[in-house]
């Protein structure tokens, strides 16, 4: 596929007619996931990061500022799905134990915690699943904007 522009003729005129037809091949870029910044140590990180001695050009001093966040993208949102199952199963585990041992504070508070990090996982989840079929359908035409476009 190719862009084309076309000047069509239609006889003698002060305005010309011009079509251009555009055809993107190439993905879009990435997005920076939101969920990130949703994570309780993100700003403590990203103040790591910013504020770390790099020497080299400017260039090479934010691309190794960025290896901090990739990093810690990294460390914290790798195997997302596998991750958000296993808080759904220990929450579920620690759900039952509390069954068993109503009176237990200790177990009560746990589950609490649990819950709110398997709920952050599933919403962490979602989120990449989303953005992941987003981008194939920019990929593939089948969403916005279109692939092929014509004036």
């Amino acid at each position: 596929m190719r862009n084309n522009l076309v000047f069509p003729q239609l006889g003698m005129s002060s305005r010309t007619l011009l079509i251009v037809a555009l055809h993107l091949d190439y993905m879009m870029p990435p997005r920076l996931a939101v969920i990130i910044l949703d994570h309780p140590d993100i700003l403590a990180t990203v103040e790591d990061g910013w504020n770390m001695n790099v020497e080299g050009t400017p260039q090479f001093s934010i691309c190794r500022k960025l290896k901090v966040l990739k990093s810690f993208n990294s460390l914290h949102y790798n195997n997302i799905s596998a991750r958000a199952k296993e808080g759904d199963l220990a929450s579920q585990e620690a759900q039952i134990q509390l069954e068993t041992h109503p009176g237990d504070v200790a177990l009560r508070n746990t589950l609490g915690d649990l819950r709110k990090k398997a709920d952050f996982l599933a919403e962490a989840e979602r989120h990449f699943f989303y953005q992941k079929a987003k981008s194939i359908s920019l990929r593939w035409g089948t969403g916005t904007p279109s692939s092929s476009m014509t004036w």
